[in-house]
């Protein structure tokens, strides 16, 4: 024991040592702890040390009392009814009520606080050391293939190469494109969304960020029919910092081909872009529902605009 443990055992009584001390004194309680001395009728290395040889630092003796007490709860656990924290004498059954107390949740809930408070570390990192290091491991090795999956997309996207050729199943080692052959359980339709999606948010993020440091911007729409002869009306912004940029941002089916509902479509999508339509001076388009003087695309544009 160091000087102001000696100090304070002199001042203080030894059963002080055996009650719950106060949080602040937390550092000097286990200092003083264990009292782990020979008792006669009982074998000294069952008391103190476990089948396997290892100690039991927890048990600790009050010669005043002439009970075992469990030091650790006596600091964190903080429940009398708990026998190691009143203190235990059995002069039968002394070794296994000790197994029992240190199998008990109450005792095992003690041992993490302690730990957590000496290590000042999570439970999680002490004791599932290897299993956090394989799980960081895992993490790692995924986000790798994850990387090669985005790579592989962005080429067929850039390329305008089918995902799959005529074979949909994801799972199949048939599949006709050569690019999903090695990553196949990796390709499967709601994969390839998630990451597509994720990729696309990121892309209008960025022209987002552009777009709102230059202030000002002019948009350009067209519409074209797709197959199920469904509109599809395409929204392009301008603007300009150190050259001319022109970015899609947005591709979306035509519910109304009025200027009106045209515009609201577009202005939803511009917020949900996080751009401020309020920063839009212009509109480039000739169509007949686009240009007008009461009803355009143009004009409910201004409007929102406040041009």
């Amino acid at each position: 024991m160091n000087d102001d443990v000696m100090k304070l055992k002199n001042d203080l009584s030894e059963d002080y040592w055996f009650k719950p001390p106060k949080k602040e004194e937390n550092t000097i309680f286990f200092k003083y702890h264990p009292i782990q001395i020979s008792i006669t009728n009982f074998n000294s290395k069952k008391l103190y040390k476990r089948k396997d040889k290892t100690c039991r630092k927890w048990v600790t003796y009050s010669k005043s009392q002439q009970l075992f007490f469990c030091s650790i709860c006596l600091a964190f656990h903080r429940q009398l009814e708990n026998n190691f924290c009143k203190g235990v004498i059995d002069f039968k059954h002394m070794y296994q009520k000790l197994e029992e107390h240190e199998k008990s949740k109450t005792h095992s809930a003690a041992v993490e606080s302690f730990i957590i408070q000496s290590k000042n570390v999570d439970i999680k990192t002490l004791l599932c050391t290897k299993s956090v290091n394989l799980h960081k491991k895992q993490i790692l090795d995924r986000l790798a293939v994850l990387h090669r999956i985005i790579d592989i997309l962005k080429l067929i996207g850039k390329r305008d190469l089918s995902f799959r050729g005529s074979i949909e199943s994801a799972y199949t080692l048939e599949n006709e494109n050569p690019w999903t052959r090695r990553l196949n359980i990796f390709f499967s339709k709601t994969t390839l969304n998630y990451i597509i999606d994720s990729i696309r948010e990121l892309i209008i993020s960025r022209i987002a960020d552009e777009v709102n440091e230059v202030k000002i911007f002019t948009i350009q729409i067209d519409t074209t029919q797709d197959i199920n002869v469904t509109d599809q009306c395409s929204v392009i912004i301008r603007y300009v910092t150190d050259k001319v940029h022109e970015r899609l941002i947005k591709l979306f089916s035509v519910s109304s081909s009025t200027g009106k509902s045209i515009c609201d479509q577009v202005c939803v999508n511009l917020k949900l872009a996080k751009i401020n339509i309020k920063n839009c001076i212009g509109n480039m388009d000739g169509a007949a529902n686009m240009q007008g003087q009461y009803n355009s695309f143009n004009t409910w544009l201004q409007e929102e605009a406040g041009t």
